[in-house]
């Protein structure tokens, strides 16, 4: 599953990467545990531990907008150490006795470093790997994060009912960890950042904020990610007021990471093969049959296979919409633009919970399962009325990648400059 077309391996400084990005996402088991840990050490009701973990997530848009644009400035390699230092400095912090103001501060510094080099780490995978291999490369880093979220949470969840404190300073450790063994491997395939003068605040958002295409792009995939994250929000209500266990829900998601472990990697020769666009609309489709398959659900096996249907949508959506922004953005504001389309899954997250409930509250399972056709049917809409515009920026900035990819590689490592020569 290396090889892609021309018989071109991934370099090894994408493995270096791949491999960062799989012990990071494994060691991220802090922030699945931070409700039950609010609500069984720090004994906090309901209402306080939502107030309190919204400041993590408040710190993860922060991080979007501000994170994107430094490592743009002043370079991936650095932002990306100095956010996994202040995460370990900050999880010895939380597990230490805090009043409730004090938590809450920290906890929002804790997601502006946990999140600030995300967009450092994606943009490097487009910057490592030639346009051609890009559909690959993401799948693999895909697969790797879903993979280290499968493993990370349980051996939390087993280390956390001897000492939650553990969990907090065993993240702390691994964060620092990986930083000393990988690196130094990081730091031997960087690539030098695009010169000319240093990028302003005004400049690099004037200039984003103004591409139609990408800010249509971004809006669309927004209005999937309000749709898609019901299944983690609204879908264990309703299933609880239908009769349903915690541990019937529970094999839901069970399924749902064992369908993306299993046929992430599958996917990626189709993927490499299949217009980006095509890839969209039907992974926008599957997703749509599994809530229409939800408005009619009565029993637990028809949710079962709504799961199954919205989740392989998502196993063509998330891979290649992080492949069309890394085409589709300036090499120069790469992360930039990176960041500011990762707060799709920030503030889509936000959006779910909000109209999610107030759907729920006022038209019911149906009602609501309805409504998330009817978005999904718009995405769809969306997409493919502004499909020639965005496949025209794609061909251009895979066209103008190329040749600066190969050079790039030609003077970084002649062992992985291209076996021939671009035309």
């Amino acid at each position: 599953m290396t090889r892609p077309r021309g018989g071109r391996r991934l370099p090894r400084s994408f493995w270096a990467l791949w491999t960062t990005v799989l012990v990071l996402s494994i060691g991220r088991f802090v922030a699945p545990l931070l409700a039950s840990w609010l609500a069984s050490e720090r004994d906090l009701g309901a209402t306080t531990i939502g107030l309190v973990t919204a400041t993590f997530g408040a710190g993860g848009v922060v991080a979007s907008l501000a994170g994107g644009y430094l490592a743009d400035r002043l370079g991936r390699l650095g932002l990306i150490v100095a956010g996994q230092v202040a995460s370990a400095l900050l999880l010895v912090v939380l597990a230490q006795p805090l009043g409730t103001g004090p938590l809450a501060g920290v906890l929002l510094l804790y997601g502006i470093a946990c999140h600030l080099g995300n967009a450092a780490l994606s943009s490097l995978v487009t910057e490592r790997v030639e346009p051609a291999q890009r559909e690959r490369a993401y799948s693999l880093y895909v697969w790797a994060m879903n993979a280290g979220w499968a493993v990370g949470p349980i051996l939390a969840s087993w280390l956390a009912g001897w000492s939650f404190a553990a969990v907090f300073y065993l993240e702390a450790a691994l964060l620092l960890g990986v930083l000393v063994v990988l690196v130094p491997s990081l730091r031997s395939g960087s690539a030098p950042r695009p010169g000319g003068a240093p990028i302003t605040v005004r400049t690099a958002y004037g200039e984003l904020l103004r591409d139609r295409v990408f800010l249509v792009f971004t809006v669309t995939m927004t209005a999937y990610m309000v749709v898609y994250i019901q299944g983690t929000t609204t879908l264990p209500v309703v299933m609880d007021h239908a009769g349903f266990s915690v541990p019937q829900y529970g094999v839901l998601l069970t399924v749902n990471g064992v369908i993306l472990c299993l046929f992430q990697l599958p996917l990626v020769r189709l993927l490499e093969r299949v217009p980006k666009s095509t890839v969209l609309g039907c992974a926008v489709a599957l997703t749509a049959a599994g809530y229409v398959v939800q408005v009619f659900a009565t029993a637990w096996w028809h949710y079962a296979a709504a799961t199954v249907l919205w989740t392989l949508g998502e196993l063509g959506i998330f891979p290649v919409a992080a492949t069309v922004v890394a085409d589709i953005a300036p090499p120069r504001l790469l992360a930039t633009y990176q960041g500011f389309y990762s707060m799709t899954w920030t503030v889509g997250r936000t959006l779910a919970s909000l109209v999610g409930g107030l759907a729920l509250g006022g038209l019911g399972a149906r009602g609501l399962w309805i409504s998330c056709v009817v978005v999904l049917l718009g995405t769809m809409w969306v997409l493919v009325v502004t499909r020639h515009d965005r496949q025209a920026r794609e061909r251009a900035g895979r066209a103008a990648a190329q040749g600066r990819t190969a050079d790039v590689r030609a003077q970084r490592d002649p062992a992985e400059a291209p076996l021939s020569a671009p035309a």
